[in-house]
């Protein structure tokens, strides 16, 4: 269904999510193995003067997320999808491996893969990582030269030692995917072809991110962040397909920063209660009466912009909101 040149890996397959909902079990779960970040990128919360969720920052527990694990598995169907990901680092935590490993034998997803900046990697923690199962490495970078790299992160990054480390994971990632994708962050034709030009050969896929605000109310937009132009989303598809869980085990029905779920925990709850509770219900209503951006019960969503930056091939569901809605009721 979608265009491989857009879309990472696992769209080509993507169902029709208008005639599938609601779902007995997400098809992605993201967890955040960290809210601590190495870089302070300008255009992410840890570079911007943004009030924090949580007064301290830290990385989530192993017991934590064995028991996310264990929740996982009281789904009737596998999950599609998990993520280790978040608005922190993933290779801060030190049991980051140990979670994938875990995750590997309980076989709690069909596809797990870390997505990392990249600059906390060494070549022993990656085939560590490999050697455990892991099916995909997704680098985000930040720049396509050591200037912009200082520019965007606050950091100085010896680009071209960057290039030849990503080399050499290719060399070593057996049936691991690697990934690079690159934040379109003001970058020229030129960059887009020296991008191209440098990673298609060295990595199984290499493809840029259009960056989107979504920490200030904006205009809709009708461009993803695959780069794919489409037409306004009235209806945010995420919490028909997904769960995003944090470092601290709190729980959101989408990868916003501000939740529109209160006292929704994991070492309170379990995923399947909130999947399948009142307040998903509500708001998936919510979003199916199509005045996300009109009403004032859950602000999180009024003034968020991340639907149309990730709406993504099938997501769509404003041709169908009133049968969907009937099979919700």
């Amino acid at each position: 269904m979608a265009d491989n040149k857009h879309y990472p890996r696992g769209f080509e397959d993507r169902i029709k999510l208008a005639d599938a909902v609601p779902l007995p079990s997400p098809l992605l779960i993201q967890c955040e193995p960290s809210s601590v970040c190495n870089l302070k990128c300008n255009y992410c919360i840890h570079g911007q003067k943004i009030k924090k969720k949580h007064p301290g920052r830290l990385t989530m527990n192993y017991v934590t997320f064995v028991t996310l694990c264990a929740q996982i598995k009281e789904f009737k169907e596998p999950v599609k999808q998990f993520n280790f990901c978040g608005w922190g680092e993933p290779l801060i935590n030190p049991y980051l491996s140990k979670m994938v490993k875990f995750a590997k034998e309980k076989q709690i997803a069909k596809n797990i893969a870390v997505v990392t900046n990249g600059l906390l990697l060494t070549p022993k923690t990656f085939e560590k990582l490999v050697n455990v199962g892991l099916d995909s490495l997704r680098i985000s970078l930040q720049g396509l030269t050591t200037d912009r790299y200082r520019e965007v992160t606050g950091q100085n990054v010896d680009f071209e030692s960057l290039i030849n480390f990503i080399a050499r994971l290719y060399k070593i990632k057996g049936s691991c995917e690697l990934v690079v994708k690159f934040a379109d962050v003001n970058i020229t034709e030129k960059d887009e072809r020296l991008f191209h030009t440098t990673f298609d050969p060295i990595t199984d896929r290499a493809y840029i991110e259009l960056i989107k605000p979504v920490f200030e109310p904006a205009e809709d937009t009708t461009t993803s962040r695959y780069r794919v132009d489409h037409e306004p989303v009235i209806i945010c598809p995420q919490p028909f397909y997904m769960m995003d869980v944090n470092a601290w085990g709190d729980v959101t029905p989408c990868c916003s920063y501000e939740s529109p779920f209160i006292d929704t925990n994991i070492l309170h709850t379990t995923l399947k209660k909130i999947w399948d509770g009142r307040q998903m219900k509500s708001l998936r209503l919510m979003q199916l009466s199509g005045r996300r951006k009109h009403q004032q019960s859950v602000p999180a969503c009024k003034y968020c912009n991340i639907p149309g930056a990730n709406i993504g091939p099938g997501d769509d569901l404003s041709g169908n909101a009133k049968e969907i809605k009937k099979r919700l009721l």
